[in-house]
């Protein structure tokens, strides 16, 4: 029965990987659509509802990426002040939790999207709100550790997102990536 369960949890973290879209894969040429961006808005999306019984909250999360971002030269501006920014670029942070109720083993999923306007060469006029830089994954691990894990992932994603940011924006101003 225990095997059983198993089955599901990692079933479940795969359905979760697929339907969030997902892909830990590392694709190289979605670095150069933050060249020239100078700022963003930080969007972290709701989190699952047993979310807060971790000590995992919204407003934790997005001081926490806020900060780390900040700290590296990027401004983080209003929704309203995006707005007016060509491109619009914003910062998507995602969680998902799933577990099996008779587990303390939860399938985590964090990830990060760098979401702008973009629009087709066939049809230029027309403009759409797409996702151009994408990093997450998911974990298992077990309840005690859920805080820790989801901050330890997300720290991670933000640090890669830096390091490509400065790899395309910085490079005049001296600063290694």
């Amino acid at each position: 029965m225990k095997a059983m369960r198993w089955v599901l949890v990692i079933t479940t973290a795969v359905i979760l990987i697929t339907v969030s879209g997902v892909n830990a894969e590392y694709i190289f040429d979605d670095v150069e659509t933050l060249r020239g961006m100078n700022s963003l808005f930080l969007y972290v999306h709701s989190l699952p509802p047993r979310a807060e019984e971790f000590g995992l909250t919204q407003e934790q999360i997005l001081s926490d990426v806020e900060t780390q971002l900040q700290s590296a030269g990027i401004p983080v501006v209003s929704y309203r002040e995006c707005c007016d920014i060509p491109g619009s670029p914003y910062l998507f942070v995602g969680i998902g939790l799933v577990n099996d109720a008779k587990d303390d083993i939860y399938a985590v999923t964090a990830h990060l999207e760098l979401r702008q306007i973009c629009s087709l060469d066939r049809e230029p006029e027309a403009t759409y709100h797409a996702t151009t830089w994408m990093r997450g994954e998911t974990e298992l691990v077990e309840a005690t550790t859920l805080e820790s894990a989801v901050q330890g992932l997300l720290h991670g994603w933000v640090k890669m997102f830096i390091y490509d940011y400065r790899s395309v924006n910085n490079r005049k101003e001296g600063i290694e990536p």
